[in-house]
């Protein structure tokens, strides 16, 4: 068993909902790991004086240029750099810093790994495919008393053009609720029923009452996905996504996908005259994820990636 530093936040994201570092946290502890939390705000206050196996650091603009040198005078234990978002159009140079200085980077970038290693970074593709470990199906409605056609659970983004056209027409041709942190984003776009974010606790009911969950990113990118995916998949809801390459390695036949928005469109229509054939996939989707794409999973591979690369 390992003993981690931890750095990241452990309140909440930018939209209310809880960051993604406590779920991470909660894995690593239920595998038996020792992780020491290390709110970001206050990294080199919060530092543990135990002896610590290696240095775990989620992406953030604030910790400063020296970080990575810090922490490795402090412990000479390696550094593990996970950036989570998209960075490559603006490519601020904390996160190249990090990336290049740290003993591993973790990114979801896969299109742009060259461009990273050139910059001195250890690369590795570490896909967000992960649900926290609490998520199971709620018992599921009758296909046909559900109350929701379409959903889409996203925020509203001014540069995400391909997909506010995308829920734009879906919109003008079917029912589809939108359950977001940015509600007045996405009522400007004339989206008739918009509502606020759904997370957590409350997630399960609300995907059990949809038929249809549309999955698209503010990006087109090889390799790079939201955890909507996995999140929907592990409470047994039916996911119709966009296409990304490398998702089929992850998530194989137990979604479905599309390419673009006319394809969309005809496969909601498709879909949604055929139940039992939308059921199939969820389920499968469903017990494939409950397996295997967890938050326990993530950790598991992050150790598997540790151990065989930096010890």
């Amino acid at each position: 068993m390992y003993t981690i530093a931890f750095l990241g936040n452990f309140t909440t994201s930018w939209d209310t909902s809880p960051a993604f570092e406590r779920y991470i946290a909660e894995s690593f502890e239920s595998l038996g790991h020792k992780v020491h939390r290390v709110q970001r705000e206050n990294w080199k206050e919060s530092l543990p004086e135990d002896n610590i196996d290696f240095i775990l650091i989620a992406q953030w603009n604030g910790y400063g240029e020296d970080i990575v040198e810090i922490l490795k005078a402090t412990y000479n234990k390696p550094v593990i750099y996970w950036a989570f978002d998209y960075h490559y159009v603006t490519l601020e140079q904390w996160h190249i810093d990090l990336a290049s200085k740290a003993d591993l980077f973790l990114s979801k970038e896969m299109e742009h790994r060259k461009f990273y290693e050139d910059k001195g970074a250890n690369f590795h593709w570490f896909c967000e495919d992960f649900a926290p470990d609490f998520y199971e199906m709620k018992p599921q409605l009758k296909t046909t008393d559900k109350e929701y056609d379409v959903i889409f659970t996203g925020s509203h983004l001014p540069w995400a053009k391909e997909r506010t056209d995308l829920i734009k027409a879906i919109d003008e041709r079917f029912k589809l609720d939108v359950f977001t942190f940015t509600v007045d984003g996405w009522k400007n776009e004339g989206i008739k029923s918009v509502h606020q974010i759904v997370y957590d606790q409350d997630l399960p009911d609300l995907i059990s009452k949809t038929k249809i969950n549309i999955a698209i990113d503010h990006v087109n990118s090889e390799g790079y996905w939201s955890d909507r995916v996995a999140r929907v998949m592990c409470l047994g809801g039916f996911v119709l996504n966009r296409y990304v390459p490398l998702q089929e390695s992850i998530f194989r036949d137990r979604i479905a996908y599309f390419n673009t928005i006319e394809n969309c469109l005809d496969k909601i229509n498709h879909y949604l005259s055929h139940d039992n054939e939308r059921e199939i996939i969820a389920y499968h989707g469903y017990k494939y994820a409950q397996d295997n794409l967890k938050a326990q999973n993530k950790v598991k591979e992050l150790i598997t990636i540790y151990e065989n690369t930096l010890i």
